[in-house]
């Protein structure tokens, strides 16, 4: 750290991954854990080179708000700032070319022992759709407590653009379930297409199981097979073993948005009667939840597929996150309704899916 420090310290950083091997992730492992990018490296090294009372203003993608990924980002970083100002740019393609994440400007002050005050401070909090829109965005002043929740090891920033998603987030925090809590996983397909070549049929032939890709789960239903580019099959072959799974109820869910989709979430349920095969394979860009040494009854799986697609949680997805991915650690956090309302809404759905937004709705309500 500099002794003296700096009075400002204003950034725009590039983005992209490195490897826990590069030495600037090296030099900065106190903040490094699971995939590092280098945005957030420029954002501790920034900090720690103000002066107190010195100020911090930066506009970066906002995924560090959460995940395990930034995990030790947030402790270091607002153990020595205080977040003044955040503006959300709300969306992807309207702010700037080429970026896959939502982002956000962070303002600052470096402040030792700040958070021993943080219940009395006020956070200006504005937002706008991109550029154009700046000049008629919103703006509001919420408590800091009320957008940087957990203590300093879980700290995640929640960002609420308006009193909407202020009460999505009271409803979906005063919540007491989750996956873990019902006895419930989340993993990741483990078909890594790449790796899997050798595996990978475009028609079906003798000791070939489906395959499903992310192009073959769209909200509440499962189209397999597809007239796609992508292989549907997948060739059973002794070293096949480890990439595929028992044909069993799991709820499957796409890790990735595309740019323009208005929604983060897409969930389907497939059950195993779906198919005559034994085993089925699920490709790296799906996230599947299933229960470990046991299956998902079929209303399980309805209820979490209408979940997980609804309004409601797709909101609170985005209060925190805006990266274009679904990581299964953040499903696994992500706070569930009591088992029973998740069964009615389970078999409601199975008997008009389409209607899974006004079911949930109805349900989630009733359950306050």
């Amino acid at each position: 750290m500099i002794e003296q420090g700096f009075d400002a310290v204003i950034c725009n950083p590039p983005y992209f991954k490195l490897a826990k091997s590069d030495p600037r992730s090296r030099a900065c492992s106190i903040v490094i854990h699971g995939q590092p990018n280098i945005y957030g490296l420029f954002m501790a090294v920034g900090a720690s080179v103000l002066r107190e009372g010195g100020r911090f203003v930066f506009i970066t993608p906002r995924s560090f708000a959460s995940g395990s990924y930034f995990q030790r980002l947030r402790e270091f970083f607002f153990r020595l700032v205080v977040p003044t100002d955040i503006h959300v740019f709300g969306s992807r393609s309207e702010a700037f070319e080429d970026v896959l994440q939502e982002a956000v400007i962070i303002a600052g002050t470096r402040a030792k022992g700040w958070t021993r005050s943080a219940k009395e401070r006020l956070l200006r909090l504005t937002s706008s759709a991109g550029i154009s829109d700046l000049d008629c965005r919103s703006m509001r002043r919420v408590p800091i407590g009320d957008v940087l929740q957990g203590d300093s090891r879980h700290r995640v920033l929640y960002l609420p653009a308006n009193k909407d998603d202020d009460r999505v987030r009271s409803l979906v925090q005063s919540w007491k379930g989750s996956l873990h809590h019902f006895g419930w996983e989340v993993s990741t397909g483990p078909v890594v297409a790449f790796r899997a070549k050798q595996f990978l049929r475009d028609k079906r032939i003798a000791r070939a199981i489906p395959l499903l890709w992310l192009q073959n789960v769209s909200a509440m239903h499962v189209t397999w097979p597809l007239e796609s580019r992508k292989a549907q099959y997948l060739a059973i072959e002794k070293d096949a073993d480890p990439i595929v799974l028992s044909n069993l109820n799991y709820v499957v869910l796409r890790r990735f948005s595309a740019k323009e989709e208005k929604r983060r979430l897409t969930a389907a349920p497939l059950l195993a009667s779906s198919f005559s095969y034994q085993k089925i394979g699920l490709e790296n860009h799906l996230n599947y939840i299933h229960k470990p040494r046991g299956q998902l009854t079929i209303d399980e799986t309805y209820g979490l597929s209408a979940l997980f697609n609804s309004r409601v949680l797709d909101t609170y997805f985005r209060i925190s996150n805006g990266s274009t991915q679904v990581n299964a650690s953040e499903l696994r956090s992500m706070p569930l309704p009591d088992i029973s309302t998740i069964r009615r809404i389970g078999a409601q759905a199975r008997t008009d899916p389409s209607d899974f937004e006004s079911i949930v709705a109805r349900e989630v309500g009733r359950a306050r």
